[in-house]
């Protein structure tokens, strides 16, 4: 397989909406989430009792298992293999894996020439805000790294995929559990990044911030009237 630039280029093509699909519904996900989550703790006073809790409980369950899936597959990183009796290369860990993620992702953003192939086939009036794009995605990116201010132990993600949502172990493993503000913080570092990507590789706008805002105000519409009424109180 050919590592150059063409190649790079080939693969962002082909990931872009495979990434953007998935961003997609970890926003959903979350928005569902957190609407179900603000209007018990905001509007439901202390000692109500939710008739169905448990229900309620459950439901929640699954939608943060969804959204623990989504973000996990979001910044899953290929693992080192074998190769003719000694380990893949970084270049022949990304570019010969099929995973669609924000680390492949923004590796191949990173491969020498790829930016200026990029700005070179954009239009013209767009060249200046493809490089543009291009920096943005990278620093979105950046943002949930080793000292960036949403930093988030991508390992304590991959652990949790491993250990409770992808695989049953016969013996107990460590816990290893993200919290919610881990997941939406990487969620937020997805929309931002998948944004100036979509821009940069096919030059078109997905407006994510306008399909967030719809659906928060869908699951207001669905989760404050449902709770509220089996709470007793009255809308």
């Amino acid at each position: 397989m050919e590592f150059d630039t063409a190649s790079a280029v080939e693969r962002l093509d082909q990931m872009v909406i495979p990434i953007e699909t998935e961003v997609r519904l970890a926003i959903r996900t979350e928005r569902a989430v957190e609407c179900a989550n603000r209007v018990v703790t905001e509007e439901i006073p202390d000692g109500v009792v939710l008739p169905g809790g448990d229900s309620y409980s459950f439901v929640r369950f699954c939608m943060e298992t969804a959204l623990s899936i989504s973000v996990a597959k979001l910044f899953e990183q290929p693992q080192p293999r074998k190769k003719g009796g000694r380990m893949q290369s970084l270049s022949e860990r990304y570019f010969c894996s099929d995973i669609a993620s924000l680390p492949i992702c923004a590796w191949l953003l990173s491969f020498d020439g790829v930016r200026e192939e990029l700005v070179v086939r954009s239009p013209s009036w767009l060249s200046e805000a493809c490089a543009r794009d291009i920096d943005e995605a990278l620093t979105a990116y950046a943002r949930c790294q080793q000292g960036g201010d949403r930093e988030v132990d991508l390992k304590l993600i991959k652990d949790y995929r491993d250990t409770h949502l992808t695989h049953l172990y016969w013996e107990d493993r460590p816990e290893a559990v993200p919290t919610y503000n881990d997941l939406f913080q990487l969620v937020d570092v997805a929309r931002d990044f998948i944004v100036h990507v979509r821009r940069a590789v096919t030059h078109r706008e997905n407006a994510l911030d306008l399909y967030e805002e719809r659906h928060d105000r869908e699951f207001a519409a669905f989760w404050r009237p449902a709770l509220l009424a089996s709470s007793g109180i009255k809308n």
